[in-house]
């Protein structure tokens, strides 16, 4: 009997991992990343008015619907966990997110543009 519970346990851990653990984290738009590292800077100085600066531009950008309806869910979840105390787990969803983004064409374009140039003395 307790072979079987330990293998129902396994399974259900398992199968959390695979929802939770392993589902990449959202694109973000260009114009939004500022919030990923605004997040990180928040969560990780533990500074509760930074987080609270974050969350209203999240709002802002909610009211101009310039924030997808994926990416309020990833934001408005850290929040959540750091509003929470959860300070530790906040900072790695965003560092978590901030990870999983790639760079855009237009990103690209910028830092072949500045491979070019050479830094002013």
């Amino acid at each position: 009997m307790k072979s079987i519970q330990c293998f129902a346990w396994g399974l259900v851990t398992v199968a959390g991992l695979l929802v939770t653990g392993c589902a990449k984290p959202p694109q973000v738009s260009q114009g939004n990343r500022k919030l990923i590292d605004g997040l990180r800077t928040a969560t990780s100085a533990r500074e509760t008015s930074w987080l609270e600066a974050c969350a209203e531009l999240l709002e802002e950008g909610k009211r101009k619907r310039t924030v997808s309806d994926v990416e309020d869910q990833e934001f408005s979840a850290i929040i959540a966990l750091a509003r929470e105390g959860k300070w530790e787990q906040a900072e790695a969803e965003a560092i978590r997110l901030g990870k999983a983004q790639k760079p855009t064409p237009d990103d690209v374009a910028r830092l072949e543009a500045a491979q070019g140039r050479k830094p002013e003395k």
